[in-house]
This record gives C-alpha cells, structure tokens and sequence, in this order.
C-alpha cells in the first residue's frame, strides 16, 4: 500500500516565487527537485519527499550557475541525467536548450540550443508561431 503524505516547502528553502520544477530519482535514492527562475536551482529529500534541503545553485561544468527558466528533467538511456530548459524573456520564451549531467546533477553541460532560430518554443504545449 501507497502512503500518502503532505509536504511544505518553506519559501526560505526556494528563495523566491518559482517557476515550474520537475523531479527525479537519483541513484543514491534521494529526490531531486530542480526549478528556474533567475537561475537553476535543487532541492533534495533523503526521506522519500517529506522534508528538503536547502536550496544549491546548479552550475555548469565551469562553475557559473545556470540561468533560469521553466525546467524538465528526464534520465537517459545511458544513465545520465537530461534537462531541457526554457529561458523566458520578458513573457516570451525565446530559447529552448537541452543539457546533460554525468554527476547526478552536481554540474550541467552547456546548453545546446534545440529549436529554430527566431521560433518560440515550449517544454509544455505545441506551439508553431
């Protein structure tokens, strides 16, 4: 049988008013909860979802935090772990990038950029504009 449970996360934890997040295992069993909006960050659960840690910046393999948008996360065939990210700019999302981590999310690759130049793409919805 499934428990069900609530959860809050306190604002302290999330910086600021968020953007939509996703979630995924990681192999050491904790959850990673990742979400934008000035920049990327994670928060992490050891206990299956009832409490989080504070939020970490997530970083590109150089260090430099990764800018914000509306996030994704998948794991790959390969075991790595994939986000695809939508950088919004003032309402409109203009840029559409795909990025990798080999580490669980501690360091992200650079983004590779995966729709048409002047097109307005979407992680949520078609849209052919």
């Amino acid at each position: 049988m499934t428990e069900l449970f609530g959860t809050d996360v306190s604002l302290a934890k999330i910086h600021a008013q968020i953007a939509i997040g996703s979630m995924v295992a990681l192999r050491d069993g904790q959850i990673m909860w990742i979400w934008g909006h000035n920049k990327v960050w994670a928060n992490y659960s050891s206990d299956g979802g009832r409490t989080w840690s504070d939020a970490v910046a997530c970083t590109y393999e150089n260090g430099d935090q990764v800018p914000g948008g509306v996030v994704s996360l998948i794991r790959l065939a390969s075991g790595d772990l994939g986000m695809a990210q939508a950088i919004d700019d003032y309402g409109e999302i203009r840029r559409f990038s795909f990025h990798v981590s080999q580490n669980e999310g501690r360091t992200w690759s650079d983004p590779a950029y995966i729709n048409a130049p002047g097109r307005r793409e979407s992680p949520m919805a078609d849209e052919d504009q």
